[in-house]
């Protein structure tokens, strides 16, 4: 951490300690967190068709139609393993170079649809035996799940799906076997797409005593609640311990790739695709999130690579990420901001779900409501709330318990943060960042020593081709420095927070493996690159400043200031031997030159 030299900075990023980040070290560089999921089986009833018209029709009516609208993703454990380790449970806020950001209200309500304004998602945790289960799912389901489906009140998604495949809704159904059929698909998307836990294929029937009355199911804020599930799973997920995590992590992913350019994949037909207006569709506008069902190229972002990622998000600046995503114009955020009053988006308020509360802060992000952002005041100990949980809390009436939380909910329209509107040029205060860089860990990978993403093979090829590189010239990534030079210049334009000034954090030690005037006594790990310029060496090396948004360390021509002689040949390399923990297979590329050719 930053030197604080205000001890009220030292309230800000207390967890340090205990926190994910913490534990990356060149052993640890590839490690990811793996998400569980469950909502295989649910996709499988939607995509087949096998959702009659008056399912759907309920579903709309209820608030959850639009969930399945944004469709199915693969999720990438190493872009949301970044972004946890860039996660503070402190703030409820990813700690970005270019500040605080994170998914808020208006996040979720846009992306997916959800209900924002309406009672909190709660009630009483009753505790029942298997067979009092079985009751109850006879009565609002319509059969009765074999015990082995029934673990500690949860239902098995296979049972569900199975009961849905055996007894599917056509024009002839009576109506009260359609609501019980369309209570077992809310039961799915509950279970898992919006509220996913570490039980993997199952839903928590904890939900069945919201969804009795369906015309009543819309009146609570499903919304509020799905961010407070992933507001704990990532709070849970910072912990040195976890290795795994669930919850809502297509919100998660939509929000990252909107946002972040670094990570933001290229889209068929170099646009991004807004589904057309259906004045017949049950949903006439599918939410924003269904602009993300398209296909993807990731031929100029990184993927399936913690390594590459983190050490993008290590040197992202604030042009690189955009506060204003979401444009009012746009039909599919049109429809949002015109179906309630907003200002629910900028409430600094409780989230409830159940046993969860966890705190909403858009005060510290309020770039991201178009609003200039100002030093934000300390935040609200969690400590206890994230120690609360259904564990030892049997037959617990979570209304009654949180009812605190629930009445600063019910008023939360009380708490709304105005703000400045910003104009183009003044984001922040004058003092935001001075502030900011103080109390922050801006790089995760500076801790590791000779790993990340290294451009090697650029340097095994040294002094073949007797490039001469001007490191004196400015580096795209900064606005005074030269190659080693992202100075922490406090109050740069535009936000900019910059590196260390050592040559070998960041990226880790880009010395060359080949027989280069590098391999020097002056050389050392705290030896900056720029006092090494002085010592009278000539160095023969190609450009090796990290390159942006690319899989490979191939040099895109606007960053470098030697052009590639036509003559060098690129191809992919080949595949690594070792599959990632994803089971995708490798999608990291290699610069490969062709013997052949370089002579």
């Amino acid at each position: 951490m930053a030197n604080n030299k205000n001890p009220e900075d030292l309230n800000v990023l207390y967890l340090q300690a205990t926190h994910i980040s913490s534990r990356v070290s060149s052993l640890t560089v590839d490690d990811i967190v793996k998400v569980k999921r469950s909502d295989n089986l649910i996709w499988k009833l939607y995509t087949n068709n096998y959702l009659h018209r008056r399912v759907l029709s309920y579903l709309n009516h209820m608030g959850f139609y639009g969930v399945l609208e944004c469709g199915s993703q693969v999720i990438d454990n190493h872009l949301i393993t970044a972004l946890v380790e860039r996660w503070r449970r402190e703030t409820h806020t990813f700690h970005f170079t270019c500040g605080e950001a994170t998914v808020t209200l208006q996040d979720v309500s846009i992306i997916w649809g959800l209900t924002i304004d309406g009672e909190a998602v709660t009630g009483v945790d009753v505790s029942h035996k298997v067979e009092e289960w079985q009751h109850i799912c006879l009565d609002m389901l319509g059969f009765v799940p074999e015990s082995k489906y029934l673990k500690g009140g949860h239902l098995s998604m296979t049972a569900l799906h199975d009961h849905c495949i055996s007894n599917l809704v056509n024009d002839e159904t009576s109506e009260v076997d359609v609501v019980k059929f369309t209570r077992c698909v809310a039961l799915m998307i509950i279970g898992g797409i919006m509220f996913p836990d570490y039980q993997g294929g199952s839903a928590r029937l904890i939900f069945l005593q919201l969804l009795r009355d369906l015309d009543n199911v819309k009146s609570y804020s499903w919304g509020s609640a799905v961010l407070a599930f992933l507001y704990r799973e990532l709070c849970n997920a910072t912990r040195v311990e976890k290795s795994t995590m669930a919850g809502p992590l297509y919100i998660l992913q939509i929000w990252a790739w909107s946002r972040i350019k670094c990570v933001n994949p290229d889209r068929d037909g170099l646009t991004l695709v807004v589904p057309p207006v259906d004045p017949d569709a049950l949903i006439p506008v599918s939410p924003y999130g269904a602009r993300w069902m398209y296909g993807f190229s990731y031929t100029h972002s990184p993927t399936h690579s913690v390594r590459i990622i983190r050490d993008s998000l290590d040197r992202m600046n604030n042009n690189e990420f955009n506060w204003s995503v979401y444009q009012k114009n746009d039909i599919d955020v049109k429809t949002i901001i015109d179906s309630y009053d907003n200002k629910i988006w900028r409430c600094v308020c409780p989230l409830i779900c159940f046993d969860i509360v966890e705190m909403h802060r858009p005060n510290r992000v309020m770039r991201q409501f178009r609003r200039r952002q100002s030093i934000p005041g300390s935040a609200v100990d969690n400590d206890d709330m994230h120690n609360i949980t259904r564990i030892g809390h049997r037959n617990t009436n979570w209304r009654d318990y949180h009812r605190n939380s629930i009445e600063l909910w019910n008023n939360r329209l009380r708490y709304v943060c105005k703000g400045v509107r910003h104009g183009r040029t003044t984001q922040t205060d004058e003092d935001y960042f001075e502030w900011y860089n103080r109390i922050t860990v801006r790089s995760i990978s500076s801790a590791v020593t000779a790993v990340g993403f290294q451009p090697q093979p650029y340097n095994t090829f040294v002094g073949e081709f007797n490039f001469q590189q001007n490191f004196s010239t400015p580096s795209p990534f900064s606005h005074q420095s030269s190659f080693g030079g992202r100075s922490d210049m406090i109050g740069q334009p535009s936000g900019f927070a910059g590196g260390s000034t050592i040559f070998t954090s960041g990226y880790g030690d880009f010395r060359p493996f080949g027989q280069t005037d590098f391999q020097t006594p002056y050389w050392s790990n705290t030896q900056s690159f720029t006092n090494l310029l002085n010592v009278g060496h000539q160095h023969v090396v190609n450009d090796t400043r990290p390159q942006r948004n690319v899989i490979s360390p191939i040099t895109y021509p606007e960053y470098s200031n030697e052009r590639i002689p036509e003559n060098i040949g690129l191809r992919r390399g080949t595949r690594r031997r070792n599959p990632p923990d994803c089971g995708t297979g490798s999608h990291l590329y290699h610069f490969n030159y062709d013997d052949d050719s370089a002579h």
